[in-house]
């Protein structure tokens, strides 16, 4: 009579091995297309229209020149909710990627044109937050904004 253990022992270690190697498949594609994303223009255009899709239309960029892991621009850049739209034109970031793995956002240079907050106006007075703090430490070097205007209108 044949021994039918040993054949079942190899079909789970068979299995667990293909298990395996479709886990660290798909690991590196997702590291793959990350890296594909940050590093290449083509990469970024795609990651910045998912995050307008997800957003459903609160966020709009549109005109992305450079890569987002290091020097980057945006033509225009839209946030939209219920009570206000902050636009934000030619706004240009220099940041250093590596720097974030430490909790750290290390910005060499950030600037706009203009930026344009509209606002519906409030009878009640503004509430501070709790807190203040964020998760992440920033070293900004070189700040430039060239036009700030912000708009109240009646609700």
């Amino acid at each position: 009579m044949t021994d039918s253990k040993p054949a079942t022992l190899v079909k789970k270690r068979r299995t667990w091995r293909l298990f395996a190697l479709a886990c660290l498949f798909l690991i590196g594609s997702v590291l793959a297309g990350f890296a594909l994303a940050l590093w290449t223009e083509t990469g970024g255009q795609v990651l910045l229209k998912i995050a307008s899709n997800i957003s459903a239309g609160s966020l709009k960029i549109s005109g992305l020149h450079g890569r987002l892991a290091d020097r980057f621009s945006i033509d225009e850049l839209v946030y939209r909710d219920s009570a206000s739209t902050i636009s934000i034109q030619a706004l240009t970031v220099d940041w250093q990627l590596s720097s974030a793995w430490q909790a750290i956002i290390v910005l060499n240079d950030v600037s706009a044109t203009s930026v344009k907050i509209n606002s519906a106006a409030s009878t009640s007075p503004s509430k501070l937050p709790a807190s203040l703090s964020v998760p992440l430490y920033f070293n900004a070097k070189n700040l430039a904004l060239g036009r700030l205007l912000i708009v109240t209108t009646e609700a």
